[in-house]
């Protein structure tokens, strides 16, 4: 600032005690407008940011709630599993929309690559994903494909409500293909998803393969998880009515054995017949036995022996008195 006014006062013809008092008075004008003018900016400042911090918490207040929206939004609550073969699993949030979508094969990652259905509402999602599953050929003309839905979460009230919307949407786009299905409707809990997630398998294809084992404990699950719903389901079917025949037979089985025994045992005890009152045993005759008559021996005749006569004794009187 001195050199610039020292530079301008050498133009000027004047004494050098004019100058001087010049140069003086120029200083002391400038540091009072600055004091005056640091000390107003100082105040002004001091509004200004109040402002800015109550516009900054204001835009950070707005940002955490968009990010927590956001966030909210975006996160799962439920799912859906379609699976005819290609088998794809739809995340859905508290909103019923459609927030993530998987293919749990090659086939439901083929379908998948063909749309998007993120933000889509249940119904709609899943007709789009029939759509294309049909348009690919993965639905058979002939009826024979099995459709099946399954809603996973542990509230049944909103897995019901998902199955329903599914349905709608299933019956929407196979009706507009004109083809004929089996839809199955079922429902699983976030835990046995987890199961299926270790697996690598959609949870309603593992629902079907456990009721297949449970009908033959020979089954695996890794000889079925990339068959079809449609077979899954026939080798249930068969093994139902082949169980049904076997408990048939064993209870026509059992009831000959019983009544074989029944017979037998009516054979080797019969029935104690009542005990009759005790009669007095009637008088019987012994038959007469045949005896051998032997003849009697002759007796000869005994002379008659004729006996003396006994004397008379007089009794004395005497001495009878």
């Amino acid at each position: 600032m001195n050199s610039i006014i020292n530079e301008v006062l050498d133009n000027v013809k004047a004494e050098n005690e004019l100058k001087e008092k010049t140069i003086q008075f120029l200083k002391a004008s400038l540091s009072e407008d600055n004091t005056s003018n640091i000390i107003e900016f100082k105040r002004k400042s001091k509004v200004q940011f109040r402002k800015l911090v109550l516009i900054a918490c204001t835009f950070l207040v707005t940002l955490g709630l968009s990010i927590a929206g956001y966030a909210t939004y975006q996160m799962p609550v439920a799912y859906v599993s379609i699976d005819i073969n290609p088998s794809v699993e739809l995340g859905i949030n508290m909103f019923d929309r459609i927030v993530s979508a998987e293919g749990y094969n090659t086939d439901g990652k083929t379908v998948l690559s063909a749309c998007d259905v993120r933000n889509y509402d249940i119904e709609s999602a899943v007709d789009r994903i029939v759509e294309v599953a049909t348009e690919k050929n993965f639905v058979a003309k002939d009826g024979s494909s099995v459709i099946s839905i399954t809603a996973e979460t542990n509230d049944q009230n909103f897995a019901d409500r998902i199955n329903s919307m599914s349905n709608n949407g299933v019956k929407k786009a196979i009706g507009r293909s004109n083809y004929k299905v089996t839809i199955q409707i079922d429902s699983v809990s976030i835990g046995t998803r987890e199961e299926a997630q270790k697996l690598s398998i959609s949870p309603g294809k593992l629902k079907l393969i456990k009721k297949l084992q449970q009908l033959d404990s020979t089954v695996t699950v890794e000889q079925l998880k990339n068959s079809k719903v449609s077979e899954i389901m026939s080798t249930i079917k068969t093994k139902k009515v082949e169980a049904k025949a076997i408990e048939k037979a064993n209870k026509a089985e059992e009831k000959k054995k019983g009544a074989t025994v029944k017979k037998n045992n009516d054979k080797i005890i019969k029935p104690t017949p009542k005990p009759k009152p005790a009669q007095k045993p009637k008088a019987t005759t012994k038959p007469k036995k045949n005896l051998k008559v032997t003849p009697a021996p002759e007796i000869t005749a005994i002379p008659e022996v004729t006996p003396e006569p006994t004397p008379k004794v007089k009794k004395d009187k005497k001495s009878n008195e």
